[in-house]
């Protein structure tokens, strides 16, 4: 009786290991360093500007078909949203950093923000098409479970043909 007692404490415990084990793969925003730098083509670079953006679901879908063209237009006349981040290069400025302690994060973090956009102003850039199709943005997921290391900074390179980052997540989960 005893042993069988053992056994069915024992298969409990296994159960909710099993279910705490399920909890910790939820999705998770965590705040990084996004470090924007510029490549060595934009080297006499006069102004280079990208814009940073925490974005939920919804906000993912206007920001991804949302024209970069037109977003520039939008944003001289302040009709972009107001939590973006701006980060200003040039040739005597070539990285910024947006800080993983900034209180922008926080603001993202209320709204439910799971992806941060990138939308780039470089000059003699042109492009089109919806999400990332388009050079001058990148678009990548703040759940914390796809990325190796817990804290990774979040790099990305502004070059002449557009902007890419060398620090790639993991593929979601199935």
């Amino acid at each position: 009786m005893a042993f069988r007692n053992r056994v069915v404490i024992l298969g409990l415990m296994l159960a909710m290991l099993a279910i705490a084990q399920g909890c910790s793969s939820k999705p998770e925003m965590a705040e990084r360093n996004v470090i924007v730098s510029l490549d060595e083509s934009l080297a006499r670079a006069t102004a280079v500007q990208v814009d940073i953006l925490g974005a939920n679901e919804t906000e993912l879908a206007r920001l991804t078909s949302w024209p970069v063209d037109e977003y520039w237009r939008d944003a001289s006349m302040n009709k972009v949203p107001s939590d973006r981040k701006t980060l200003k290069l040039s040739s005597s400025m070539r990285s910024a950093t947006l800080s993983r302690s900034d209180p922008v994060w926080q603001q993202w973090r209320n709204k439910g923000a799971m992806h941060l956009v990138a939308i780039g102003f470089i000059p003699g850039l042109s492009g089109s098409g919806e999400g990332d199709r388009d050079r001058r943005r990148i678009i990548l997921p703040l759940d914390k479970n796809r990325w190796k290391e817990p804290l990774v900074d979040i790099q990305i390179v502004v070059s002449q043909s557009g902007m890419t980052s060398p620090t790639q997540p993991e593929p979601p989960k199935k």
